[in-house]
């Protein structure tokens, strides 16, 4: 089954029903949709992202631009296609592919169907993708292609699995962690949840408003991207931008291009970004937000002595979305801010834990990190006590034993950023501390030994180096801080390890 991308009010790519699938008969579930109803897009718990703004862009891509009413209609088009594959209220899908217009139109028209939605990152390998299916068993699996260079739209793939089973939970998201730490885990956000995180995002004067133009660089299939990008943007009647290359140049072209009004990305962005020789200006500019990752000292003072803007933080987590705001960077790293519109949080042994209703993982218990009705972040914080200013200090597994004296990684990770040829760097403990390292093609372990010796008691020095230009990330861009992680990656990547006294 086919509909032509030049069809603007069909859906924009091509849809391939695989044999297997004639097989499968998703069950009903007790919803308000009669069996062989075609839903009307106005019939979904999301209407209220795709109304009204007629005739403003939702989406300014490489090469397309969808003003809000086509949207509403490609998405229907494509609700009702789904309906004639079998894909129905209580259907559980997995959805697989990388940041784009296909990709997240087919989320809203999976959603608009009533299926629960597994979001699976394009970039990750089948062989990573295999255990999460075998946990979920989702009935079906929706692929959607790379664009071919310089568009948005790709081909769409929709799989059966006989496997497959009916959702089990009422959670109509299912997300897995960074895995930046360990293996990732399932999460699960109903409904209701999802709605409160928009509803948080929407009381902030801050974020996006009615009309703006927001360039969103990070990827829009986690949690960051997605919810404080792209579904607040769409909510909020604004525009979401990407930008045609990730490189500074590229995203400085499009900005000025298309007049952003906000810049939202990662802490990587904007140290790329403060590095320009010549960087332009940009007038149009009111907000620049970072969140996935911690945001160091040097890059938010970088790109404010650069472009003249603080860059504000927000710090949250797949399991619960935005928690705590600096929007404006009135305070600046460490600190990220205060508590959004109806979370509590404490600290507990300089630990930072989060008020959460009920558990947000799938599928197994997490006793660990979530209890009594409190959800345990491992960030090490400090709160002001007056002004209720949250500083986040590191993760509680940073704290190491070397010959019976603690040591915090995070202050070796420090020292070592502060280092000219240092790009990025992670600091972890195994036998030894070992320091990972990405910087210029100069850099030695002997520079940095030296360095560390200056700065740093000699029980602090790390043992082990390994030097890369670049250091391995997660699929949705996180720096890996699990050792057994790193070294994995290690196994396909040219690194530099040497020993030091």
């Amino acid at each position: 089954m086919q509909h032509r991308a030049q069809r603007r009010t069909k859906m924009p790519c091509r849809l391939r029903r695989h044999h297997e699938a004639r097989s499968i008969r998703p069950a009903r579930s007790d919803t308000r949709y009669e069996e062989g109803q075609s839903m009307g897009i106005a019939s979904w718990w999301g209407e209220d992202l795709l109304a009204g703004y007629d005739g403003r862009p939702a989406w300014i891509g490489h090469n397309t631009t969808v003003e809000r009413g086509e949207l509403r209609s490609r998405v229907a088009a494509a609700v009702n296609t789904f309906h004639r594959l079998g894909i129905r209220p209580g259907t559980s899908v997995a959805l697989r592919g990388r940041t784009g217009y296909t990709f997240l139109e087919t989320l809203l028209a999976l959603w608009a169907a009533g299926a629960q939605v597994l979001i699976l990152d394009g970039r990750a390998k089948r062989a990573e993708v295999r255990p999460t299916l075998r946990l979920c068993l989702p009935q079906f699996v929706v692929e959607c292609g790379a664009p071919r260079r310089g568009e948005d739209e790709a081909a769409l793939t929709v799989s059966a699995r006989a496997d497959g089973v009916p959702a089990r939970t009422d959670h109509c998201l299912l997300q897995t962690s960074s895995g930046s730490t360990g293996r990732p885990k399932v999460i699960g956000r109903t409904v209701p949840g999802m709605l409160a995180q928009l509803e948080r995002l929407r009381a902030l004067p801050e974020v996006p408003q009615a009309g703006e133009r927001v360039l969103i660089l990070q990827s829009m299939t986690h949690s960051y991207g997605l919810f404080s990008g792209f579904l607040h943007t769409l909510r909020a009647g604004a525009t979401a931008v990407v930008a045609p290359s990730s490189s500074p140049d590229g995203v400085l072209a499009r900005a000025i291009d298309v007049r952003a009004n906000v810049l939202m990305g990662v802490p990587v962005h904007f140290g790329l970004l403060s590095a320009v020789e010549t960087p332009p200006d940009l007038p149009s500019l009111r907000n620049v937000f970072s969140s996935g990752e911690s945001l160091s000292r040097a890059t938010f003072d970088d790109f404010a002595r650069v472009y003249r803007h603080r860059i504000g933080q927000i710090y949250g987590m797949t399991e619960i979305g935005a928690v705590l705001t600096d929007l404006r960077g009135a305070y600046g790293p460490p600190a990220v801010g205060l508590p959004t519109r109806g979370i509590d949080v404490r600290a507990e042994n300089s630990e930072l834990f989060i008020r959460m209703a009920q558990s947000p993982y799938v599928f197994h218990d997490r006793p660990d990190r979530y209890a009594d009705g409190w959800f345990r972040t491992f960030d090490r914080c400090a709160i002001d006590p007056v002004s209720g200013v949250v500083n986040i200090l590191g993760r509680t597994d940073s704290l190491a034993s070397v010959g019976g004296l603690k040591v915090d990684l995070t202050e070796i990770e420090r020292v070592l950023a502060a280092h000219a040829d240092v790009s990025e760097v992670v600091v972890v403990q195994g036998e030894v501390i070992e320091a990972h390292v990405g910087g210029a093609p100069t850099l030695t372990a002997r520079a940095l030994v030296d360095w560390c010796r200056e700065r740093l008691s000699d029980y602090k020095v790390p043992k082990r180096f390994h030097i890369l230009p670049r250091l391995p990330r997660s699929v949705n861009g996180k720096l890996l801080r699990n050792r057994e992680l790193l070294h994995e990656a290690y196994r396909s990547a040219t690194t530099t390890t040497v020993r030091s006294g």
